[in-house]
């Protein structure tokens, strides 16, 4: 049992010591395996880490944490794309005071939106909910910015009095995407009285048509 311990220690001791020698060495290249749709040129934009080639006077320390976030910032990129099934793998390769990193792209099918179906929307213009929301019919389906623009669609809800709008969203992923946009916008609030107190202000509001 103390040999096990001791053989714990060591590997920890060694992955520690390994870990910290990383942080002084600089990122020599970054490549990209497996990528057919887009050019490293495009996709070297969504790294934080770059090559002194790529920043012409200075370059950019190796930092495993930043290597995985941009694994992850790339497969949120060919997401956005319609690449629902993407896989980014990060590795390295140390030579010298200089580090090597690959990105391999296993980059699957392309989905596209085939039809978007809205339910319970009265205040606001479907074109205006479709553009924001980025839901355009026959292009790359993009989820990534349907969670990101959801919150400028409630902000419209909120300028036509609707506080409380709640939504629901549902997939159909196939072939193509069909979207289903399920909108409860509640009820309508107008604001009775406004006044200040202590320098903020307050207001009462109603849930009832105007009089």
């Amino acid at each position: 049992m103390q040999k096990i311990k001791l053989i714990l220690t060591v590997f920890t001791v060694s992955v520690s010591l390994f870990s910290q020698s990383l942080n002084n060495k600089s990122v020599s290249s970054i490549s990209y395996i497996g990528n057919q749709t887009f050019s490293e040129g495009k996709l070297i934009n969504f790294s934080e880490l770059k090559p002194a080639s790529i920043l012409v006077f200075s370059s950019t320390l190796f930092d495993r944490r930043l290597l995985k976030l941009d694994a992850i910032a790339l497969k949120n990129f060919y997401q956005s794309e319609g690449f629902l099934e993407t896989i980014v793998q990060d590795s390295f390769s140390v030579v010298g005071d200089e580090v090597e990193i690959f990105f391999i792209v296993n980059e699957g099918k392309r989905y596209y939106l085939n039809n978007v179906i809205i339910n319970g929307l009265e205040s606001l213009q479907e074109k205006f909910v479709l553009s924001t929301l980025g839901l355009f019919k026959g292009k790359p389906y993009n989820p990534v910015q349907i969670n990101t623009n959801l919150s400028l669609v409630d902000e419209a809800f909120q300028e036509e009095g609707k506080l409380f709008a709640r939504y629901d969203i549902q997939q159909d992923i196939r072939d193509s995407v069909i979207i289903t946009l399920n909108i409860e916008e509640g009820k309508k609030i107008y604001i009775n009285n406004l006044f200040r107190i202590n320098f903020r202000v307050l207001f009462i509001a109603r849930f009832s048509s105007p009089s």
